[in-house]
């Protein structure tokens, strides 16, 4: 059995015998990061740092720059001559990261053509890239020692991109059997109107691959590597239809392993949804730190701020995994430092 993203389904489940491999699946490629990446060389060129500032900052100082770099960049991808500038260099960073499937020995079919080259210094974007990758990994590393969260593979959309375009390509060129995919202004989609489902755009019109050709990489990647019979995918629930597509996707490419998707509720703000365009979102330091602070306050002598204060980080997280673990699967959870830290409560705390 094959969890993708989870902690508490594989300890469950595994109890009762079950061979469980949990596998982390995060996205090292695709317009999020040129978002993010335009706005570190807009920031650059308008001298409010060098690039060797940026590649000297600390782990916290860079994840603090990339996520304000993310909501400037998610900002000036809505004017439309910077939008054509952040596809472009998408398409380059889409480039630059076929360095590692082919370092796996996966073999290149993505031929990736633009006009970045004129636009872009590919080594300077590439030492960005770099930077950005390696503390953001460094930086979610921590956090799962911290929740005690353990995987059995972390796999990375840069690597699944090859391999799921090769399934693709190879299908439409195959003279024995006909394809489920066609060729669409530009693009490679699967109509999925034919049985009842949503059109699926899988190379979009610049030859880049979308989340569902690294989804159908990623299955390959799966069964290839773990044989599963049961491939468990926890998403939030805004995905759902998303996935009733692919999961038909790979029906009738014949994959072996049975295919089910969990969808779970959001992460919430008391004022409402957390978003990481906007910036309206709270870092999981944050909230550790957030409850600690409720935590101390609550006690009023010496003696037991001295004792909680060795056991304040332990409690703290136990807070946002409690709340997470009562309530019910697919239910949004709305977050207030207050109420999950209270000592008299249902909460991790309390326990």
């Amino acid at each position: 059995m094959l969890f993708r993203s989870s902690f508490c389904f594989p300890v469950t489940i595994s109890a009762q015998s079950a061979e469980v491999k949990n596998v982390c699946y995060s996205g090292d490629v695709g317009i999020h990061v040129a978002k993010c990446i335009y706005s570190v060389l807009d920031k650059i060129e308008s001298k409010q740092y060098s690039l060797q500032d940026f590649l000297s900052l600390s782990n916290t100082k860079t994840i603090e720059e990339l996520n304000s770099s993310y909501v400037a960049g998610s900002k000036l991808y809505e004017d439309n001559l910077h939008k054509e500038r952040i596809q472009q260099l998408n398409t380059l960073i889409f480039q630059i990261s076929q360095k590692f499937p082919s370092s796996q020995g996966i073999a290149l079919v993505n031929n990736y053509q633009g006009e970045y080259e004129n636009m872009y210094d590919s080594e300077i974007i590439e030492k960005i890239y770099d930077k950005g990758l390696q503390e953001s990994k460094n930086n979610f590393n921590q956090i799962y020692e911290k929740l005690g969260t353990n995987f059995t593979a972390q796999i990375y959309e840069s690597t699944t991109s090859e391999i799921g375009a090769k399934i693709i390509y190879d299908s439409l060129g195959s003279t024995s059997k006909a394809s489920i995919f066609e060729k669409s202004d530009g693009a490679i989609i699967w109509d999925g109107k034919k049985h009842n489902r949503n059109v699926q755009v899988l190379i979009n019109s610049k030859g880049n691959p979308t989340y569902t050709t690294k989804d159908i990489g990623l299955n390959m990647l799966k069964e290839k590597t773990y044989q599963p019979d049961l491939s468990i995918i926890l998403t939030a629930r805004e995905q759902e239809f998303y996935f009733k597509d692919l999961i038909e996707i790979f029906k009738q490419l014949g994959f072996k392993a049975n295919t089910i998707h969990i969808p779970h509720g959001e992460f919430r703000n008391k004022g409402g949804k957390m978003s990481s365009r906007t910036g309206d979102i709270v870092t999981m330091d944050e909230i550790i730190h957030q409850i600690r602070q409720e935590i101390l306050i609550s006690f009023s002598s010496k003696k037991d701020e001295e004792f909680l204060e060795k056991i304040s980080e332990k409690v703290a997280i136990s807070c946002p995994k409690y709340l997470i673990l009562k309530s019910s699967l697919g239910s949004n959870i709305i977050y207030d430092p207050k109420t999950v830290s209270d000592l008299t409560g249902n909460t991790g705390a309390y326990l």
